[in-house]
């Protein structure tokens, strides 16, 4: 009885030291090899939600880069030394009445591209107005809300850009709001840039995964 209860206890205690992921507010804070989901860093790559939760995919119906018009390339590159780029996209609101408790954005490695010369800082904002695409011109580009969620690019890494857009898919149950879809970004860097598949060439295009409570 003894020699149970001292093993009890110990793993009690052994249980009650676990490490618990440490808080985060932007992708910067966390470690190397891990991410900021859901203000908390996790190892890139990690489950991002309970077992238990119902998940959803959806990929967009429309799809656009911020430029003059042609055929749409097969990857977007953020914090390229060309210039701000864009991405546009929007997604079917096929998950009815039921409450999103987790939504993340994924965009996979754009294959064989170049690695950037350091991280590059990936904002999700809301366009305040409708765009179409494929392009979106300067003179035509809607003004956008300021950024509720950011993620670290890493070009280096082969694992897939993962960003919480959960206040931005709840905004969209919001009349007038769901149409306009979501909006990334990155402001201009020195080099190549980080650079993602759009479904137009070898990789998956960007998708939405939602979660809910079952």
């Amino acid at each position: 009885m003894r020699r149970q209860l001292a093993v009890a206890l110990a793993l009690s205690w052994l249980g009650g030291c676990a490490p618990s992921p440490a808080p985060c507010t932007t992708p910067g804070t966390c470690p190397e090899q891990h991410e900021c989901i859901a203000n908390r860093c996790v190892v890139v790559g990690s489950d991002p939600a309970s077992p238990r939760a119902a998940r959803l995919v959806l990929w967009p119906d429309a799809l656009a880069l911020s430029g003059e018009g042609g055929a749409l390339p097969v990857l977007v590159s953020f914090g390229a030394a060309l210039g701000e780029q864009r991405l546009y996209l929007r997604f079917p609101p096929r998950w009815g009445q039921r409450r999103v408790e987790v939504a993340f954005l994924v965009l996979s490695a754009a294959p064989r591209a170049a690695a950037p010369s350091e991280p590059v800082l990936v904002s999700a904002s809301l366009p305040l107005s409708q765009w179409r695409g494929p392009f979106v011109s300067t003179s035509d580009a809607p003004s956008l809300g300021a950024p509720q969620s950011q993620g670290l690019a890493r070009g280096r890494s082969p694992l897939p850009l993962r960003l919480d857009v959960t206040s931005i898919v709840r905004q969209w149950a919001q009349p007038g709001q769901g149409h306009r879809g979501l909006v990334l970004s990155a402001p201009a860097g020195a080099g190549l840039g980080a650079s993602y598949s759009l479904g137009t060439g070898e990789g998956p295009a960007p998708y939405l995964e939602l979660y809910f409570e079952r």
